[in-house]
């Protein structure tokens, strides 16, 4: 038995599922990953695993092999994120895990604020809890070198673009006046900084984008991640950003999960816009 800190990555108010997230690795991390890979392609009667999203390995309590000891959980900086009124949660490669954690908590809690017209059956939701809490807004900012990385949570990020369409769509059906429309509550931004050296040979940057606009404005989703949200190639441009947050917002805070190199970077552009900065430790 070994002891090591992992990021539980499912919303805290989720009673069916606890979602842990290893990166696998050329030590233990990869033992486990096979073990449970071969267990389950085992039982399979096909060996045919194709169901499974990449690298996800499902497993229920009634299996042999499914006991795992826990101990915490332990605070995260995004436990804070509730007391502020809009928040940017950064995430660098598996650095995203408290965010990921945090949007599900979102997400339990837009769902549980909806309902179905008794009249029409046409979904609705109750407002008093949005209008009480003082989270107004989040934009989620994950930056990952690989496009493959985004489907470790690609199914939560569909789910909420999802929700929030629903939620729009009921909330603002109504009405016409644009001050009282409800605005998004959560705007995704995804960077993958290296393509595949095979696309960037063909592509390049600016045939790249062409395609990307293309397949975007006819499908109305990005051709990587087939989510509603466009994947940018590159790094982020902190301050533009920054600074399109500083114009839309009163106060902003920042969540950061990453490379210290990252980290640093961020903080300095958190300094020269007054943002307050929180790190999660241990990435």
């Amino acid at each position: 038995m070994q002891w090591h800190p992992f990021t539980i990555s499912s919303a805290s108010e989720r009673q069916d599922i606890l979602r842990i997230n290893m990166k696998k690795k050329k030590n233990w991390t990869r033992k486990v990953y096979d073990h449970f890979y071969n267990t389950l392609k085992n039982r399979n009667d096909n060996n045919d695993l194709t169901v499974l999203l990449p690298k996800e390995i499902k497993f229920s309590g009634g299996e042999e092999d499914a006991i795992i000891c826990v101990e915490g959980p332990f605070s995260s900086c995004t436990s804070y994120m509730f007391d502020c009124e809009h928040v940017v949660l950064i995430g660098a490669g598996i650095g995203i895990t408290p965010s990921i954690s945090a949007l599900d908590s979102l997400i339990y809690q837009l769902k549980e604020q909806r309902y179905n017209c008794c009249q029409c059956g046409a979904p609705n939701y109750r407002q008093e809890t949005f209008i009480c809490q003082k989270l107004k807004k989040v934009d989620f900012v994950w930056v990952t070198p690989s496009i493959k990385d985004f489907f470790w949570f690609r199914s939560i990020l569909n789910e909420f673009e999802i929700e929030q369409e629903t939620y729009l769509n009921a909330t603002n059906a109504n009405t016409t006046n644009l001050q009282e429309q409800r605005s998004r509550y959560l705007d995704i931004h995804l960077y993958c900084t290296a393509m595949g050296s095979n696309e960037q040979a063909m592509l390049g940057n600016v045939l790249y984008d062409l395609v990307a606009n293309m397949y975007e404005y006819r499908e109305q989703k990005d051709m990587h991640t087939q989510l509603r949200t466009r994947t940018h190639v590159g790094r982020p441009s902190w301050r533009p950003l920054f600074k399109k947050f500083k114009d839309e917002h009163r106060s902003t805070n920042v969540f950061f999960t990453g490379s210290p190199a990252m980290r640093d970077a961020i903080k300095r552009y958190c300094d020269e816009f007054g943002f307050p900065f929180r790190n999660e430790p241990g990435f």
